[in-house]
């Protein structure tokens, strides 16, 4: 954040020594590199990510006002556990009558079957619980199921299952949005800053999200097919 060493300095001399353009997801991250590197400030392409890009978002399929199913994303790092439980109870409270799913993408302290099944009948002291498993408890008893995708490739079958989706994974929310699912991202530190102002999305606080509820994702459509010309100008130049 400070500036750039002269390590990754050379590295990108050397890499656009090799290729015209280079790719990056957001505005904020191409003005550091201009500012950075000026001498290479026409090859660094804001692109955005390309999770975004799918056919449902670029060719206006309406974005499902079903609430069906309702996924959650956690980020358990750091001091997760107030921000995490408001946004269960919110999505609980707001989604009552919705199937409701927590997924965890990095599955730490991973839940055996038989801990959900003490989670949901059995009286446990939390106490005896570590953090994972006392937020996976709050999830159980508030009607979530708790689902563990093995890989990506499950996890993006998953997701095509889902209505909505509410939390704090950038890329589970890029997904929902580029398959024009509504979603609303809650975020975790400034990695989600720069893409949520080039794509026109809000950053939603927990105590925020009852007030994002109308959001109109036309705005991410719009801005999407803008930046989506971007990439296809990128990728024009990579070799064939």
């Amino acid at each position: 954040n400070d500036g750039m060493s002269d390590a990754t300095r050379a590295s990108l001399t050397e890499g656009h020594a090799r290729v015209p353009l280079s790719s990056w997801r957001c505005s904020r991250t191409v003005a550091y590199l201009r500012r950075e590197r000026p001498a290479l400030a026409e090859r660094f392409v804001m692109t955005g990510c390309p999770v975004v890009y799918d056919r449902p978002l670029l060719d206006g399929e309406p974005f499902r006002r079903t609430e069906g199913h309702v996924a959650v994303t956690v980020t358990e790092r750091d001091d997760f556990d107030a921000r995490e439980t408001a946004v269960l109870q919110f999505v609980a409270g707001r989604f009552r009558h919705s199937r409701r799913s927590l997924v965890l993408h990095q599955n730490w302290s991973p839940p055996t079957r038989w801990e959900l099944f003490r989670h949901r009948w059995l009286p446990q002291s939390p106490e005896r619980l570590d953090r994972w498993q006392r937020l996976r408890r709050t999830a159980v008893r508030l009607g979530f199921r708790v689902v563990c995708p093995p890989d990506a490739d499950a996890a993006i079958a998953f997701y095509r299952g889902v209505d909505a989706h509410v939390g704090s994974r950038l890329h589970a929310h890029l997904l929902c949005l580029s398959r024009a699912t509504r979603s609303w991202l809650v975020p975790v530190d400034g990695r989600s800053v720069g893409i949520a102002e080039d794509f026109g999305f809000p950053l939603c606080q927990p105590h925020e999200l009852a007030a994002a509820m109308d959001f109109d994702f036309e705005t991410v459509r719009e801005r999407a097919r803008r930046h989506h010309a971007e990439m296809r100008r990128f990728l024009a130049t990579l070799p064939t």
